[in-house]
This record gives structure tokens, sequence and C-alpha cells, in this order.
């Protein structure tokens, strides 16, 4: 299946200079495999939350290699549900792990979640939809942050 949508934001994302960072995408944004979150450090059918579109990893140097950022793409269906959704299981994860037996890699103290959604078919003067997603955000952050999540609300 084509995401063309996923594929500009993939290579937008990538290409951005992004200092002591590295970007690790899915294969619908452009990236080689799946990129798997879990709430606990060892891989698990248990313990995997998600598969996210996108992670930014901020390199080990000073320091461990850190989750820094967390982003879904969504092209379609965006409903509240699949909204809040997305946001509450990355917000439950703890971990990145790459694949079964590898290391995991912890999120940082302040991830950030980014969710990008496609509007360009909504009819931007009649769609409540825009409004919505104001509102959803402004649900989303306040009640951030989260009790056990690294997840905090922007200043």
């Amino acid at each position: 299946m084509s995401h063309p949508f996923h594929q500009l934001i993939g290579e937008i994302v990538a290409g951005a200079e992004l200092p002591h960072c590295a970007v690790i995408r899915d294969i619908a944004c452009g990236g080689n495999g799946y990129v798997p979150i879990f709430s606990t450090p060892t891989w698990s059918d248990e313990s995997k939350h998600a598969q996210v579109d996108m992670l930014v990893l901020r390199e080990g140097d000073p320091g461990p290699q850190k989750v820094r950022a967390i982003i879904e793409v969504e092209e379609s269906g965006f409903t509240p549900v699949k909204i809040f959704g997305k946001f509450a299981t990355s917000a439950a994860a703890s971990y990145f792990i790459p694949k079964p037996g590898g290391s995991p890699v912890e999120f940082d103290d302040r991830t950030v979640f980014v969710q990008v959604l496609d509007t360009s078919s909504l009819n931007q003067e009649k769609t409540a939809k825009l409004r919505q997603f104001d509102a959803l955000e402004t649900a989303i952050c306040s009640f951030l942050p989260l009790a056990g999540s690294s997840f905090s609300a922007r200043p």
C-alpha cells in the first residue's frame, strides 16, 4: 500500500538538521523496518505497545542514547479516538527496541510527541475538524504531565 503523505513527512524529518540525533523511520515513511515501542526494556508481546511511524533518537554524547521524539502521521480517519489513542499508547510506553534481542533505548525525560495530520482532503471553509484538532490538543495538554510518563505539555 502506498503512503505518499507518510513518505513526504518521512523525507522532511530525515532531511532536517537535527544535531546529535538520528531519525528512525518505519517502512511507510521510507525506512527499512518497523519501529516498535514497549513498556519494559525486554522485547515481548505483552509489553509491546505499538509500532510508531518515526522516532528521533538523541545520540549518547554525553550519556546514553535516548528517544527524544515520537512522530505519528495520519493520512485519513481523523477521529478523536484515533488521535487520543496514538498519543496514549505512546505515552504509556518507555522504550524503543529495534529488534528481538536488541538493546532497549529508553525515552528521554521530556519526550516530544508529534502527530501530523494530512488535512489536504478537508474542505477548509466547511470543516469543523481543524477546530476539533485544536480542542483535542488543548485537552491532551490539560492532563499532562501524565504520572509515569516522560511526556509533558509544550511550554
